[in-house]
């Protein structure tokens, strides 16, 4: 977790809905975003395969939260390094196999491409870039 607090089982310790093992449910996103400024609107439908969740405050210095759960209290579903050199999820969108998933995967490999980063590692680019054009 990175020097954060890790939720071991979020049905037990925040009191979240089993949906989370296997199921799906909206989160809030932000669609400021680049991750999820594909989309106009800020509620998505995703996928859940988790028990497990970070907690981190709103104003953490290394992390910011781009996407919550709608449950009481929220789960954290992303998160952006502040540095800008990653965005991790909580739901699966490979997994999908539908609209929103196709977005987010195609925005998030559209953006690594253009992270300097890669610069010399061009290997793999064609890969990304194939999946964009398709």
């Amino acid at each position: 977790a990175n020097h954060k607090k890790l939720i071991q089982d979020i049905q037990i310790e925040a009191a979240a809905p089993e949906l989370h093992l296997n199921g799906t449910h909206p989160i809030l996103v932000d669609n400021q975003n680049p991750v999820f400024s594909v989309f106009d609107k800020t509620k998505v439908l995703v996928n859940s395969f988790h028990h497990q969740a970070i907690a981190v405050s709103q104003g953490d210095k290394e992390y910011k939260i781009t996407a919550l759960s709608l449950d009481s209290p929220a789960i954290i579903e992303a998160i952006e390094f502040r540095n800008g050199l990653g965005h991790t999820f909580q739901f699966h969108p490979e997994l999908m196999h539908d609209l929103t998933g196709d977005k987010i995967l195609r925005q998030f490999v559209k953006l690594t491409t253009k992270n300097k980063t890669f610069k010399g590692q061009d290997s793999c680019l064609h890969l990304f870039n194939d999946l964009i054009a398709n």
